[in-house]
């Protein structure tokens, strides 16, 4: 009688060991989501959503003719490197449409320009995606805190 008693402690101990493990893996794997999603927002959604928010401040016209005319956004070699520092620093946590865009985006930028003219549409293609991005990852965030 007493071995009956004995392993049903045993096992009702057992049952709620388990029990607290998974809940303690549960909470690291969220915590762990939280982090990286974080560490996306700071590292790159966000220092790219607003180099791209000034660059669209600083228009400019190119061409001679009406027809001609082309608006371009002019980056300064400092804003420029920014947006490559990001690109190669920290692709690991971009999403592939953002690293395919970057990619591209980023080839033209070399050590002898002081400034660099891009497509009007190139940038706010660019931004559109670093955009949504970053609004996926702050409903994502909302949705891991608020499952508490």
């Amino acid at each position: 009688m007493i071995n009956i008693i004995l392993v049903a402690i045993l096992v009702i101990a057992t049952i709620y060991y388990a029990f607290q493990t998974y809940r303690l893996v549960k909470e690291n794997r969220k915590d762990k989501n939280v982090q990286q999603l974080e560490n996306k927002l700071k590292h790159v959604y966000s220092p790219l959503l607003k180099l791209l928010e000034d660059a669209k401040d600083e228009k400019i016209q190119v061409g001679g003719e009406i027809m001609d005319k082309k608006e371009m956004i002019s980056l300064s070699k400092d804003e420029s490197e920014k947006i490559v520092n990001i690109y190669k620093y920290y692709r690991y946590l971009m999403s592939d449409k953002l690293v395919d865009n970057l990619s591209e985006f980023t080839k033209r930028v070399s050590v002898d320009h002081m400034f660099y003219e891009y497509d009007i549409y190139e940038v706010e293609e660019l931004y559109s995606i670093v955009s949504e991005g970053y609004n996926v990852i702050l409903i994502s965030l909302d949705k891991l805190i608020d499952r508490g």
